[in-house]
């Protein structure tokens, strides 16, 4: 059975963790955010971490984040999708 629990950061952060499967998901405070993207010292690559969105008028509140090989990859804000043509009622 998986559980969820979230510890608050005193730096104004937030980390929520799925147990289970040993992935989190982190809300990174404004000192955590260089240039837009997660600026953490030691990131675990179970971990999605969320910024705050540059335009959120989209209503895409946060762009996420994983950190794989070596690197940041940003996934999950592809914008607006059209699904006109292939929905119907």
């Amino acid at each position: 059975m998986s559980a969820i629990g979230a510890n608050s950061g005193s730096s104004g952060s937030e980390t929520i963790v799925i147990d289970g499967g040993g992935f989190s998901i982190h809300i990174c405070s404004s000192s955590e955010i260089r240039f837009g993207r997660p600026n953490i010292n030691a990131p675990d690559e179970k971990t999605i971490y969320l910024v705050p969105a540059a335009d959120a008028s989209s209503g895409n509140l946060y762009d996420e984040y994983i950190y794989v090989n070596n690197k940041w990859e940003k996934f999950g804000s592809g914008g607006n999708i059209d699904l006109s043509d292939y929905v119907t009622y």
